[in-house]
């Protein structure tokens, strides 16, 4: 049983002029609900307004969806996910 949940954070980079690099270890922490359109919500220490890629595959099933969204007051949400419009079924997510 594998259940990957991939959130990958957009990237600034600048190379105008040299700055002081900083130290920064992000955290996250997430959950999903409802099982028939999941929806994954979670907290995160990254920056206001971050963009986040969120990753929801079940290699076994063949089930793949993304969906982006930004952090808002420490939080983020995103979804619901679904099959071409349909409830996602159970089987395709989670053994």
């Amino acid at each position: 049983m594998k259940r990957v949940l991939t959130i990958m954070t957009g990237a600034l980079i600048a190379a105008m002029a040299p700055a002081p690099v900083f130290a920064f270890k992000a955290t996250m922490s997430a959950k999903v609900e409802a099982a028939d359109k999941p929806v994954v919500i979670g907290t995160t220490n990254l920056p206001e307004g971050t963009e986040l890629m969120v990753t929801v595959k079940r290699s076994e099933s063949g089930y793949m969806a993304q969906d982006k969204t930004r952090v808002s007051n420490g939080g983020f949400r995103v979804g619901p996910f679904s099959q071409g419009g349909r409830s996602v079924e159970p089987r395709h997510l989670f053994p």
